[in-house]
């Protein structure tokens, strides 16, 4: 082999502790990103923003039930951690 460098990348795993239960959330590979933004894309005007986080974040392995009976800002700051985007 060349005198190349090697570098290793691993993806990342959230924990995130929601009342004294722990959770593996991890973040979103682009194929999922890309998904979820055709679905918003489509989505009827009748449907709702937070079932698409939640089940995005069921998807990445927070349960849905877990995720409709968080409060709005834990929603909010768990959709911001995992996709390294801030909501305006």
């Amino acid at each position: 082999m060349s005198n190349a460098q090697k570098i290793e990348v691993k993806r990342k795993v959230f924990c995130f502790t929601i009342d004294e239960k722990d959770y593996e959330v991890k973040p979103p590979t682009l194929r999922q990103v890309r998904e979820l933004n055709q679905r918003i894309k489509a989505k009827k005007e009748d449907e709702d923003e937070i079932d698409f986080s939640v089940s995005f974040l069921d998807e990445l392995g927070l349960p849905k039930e877990v995720g409709m009976d968080l409060q709005p800002e834990m929603l909010q700051f768990i959709v911001e951690t995992v996709t390294g985007e801030k909501k305006s």
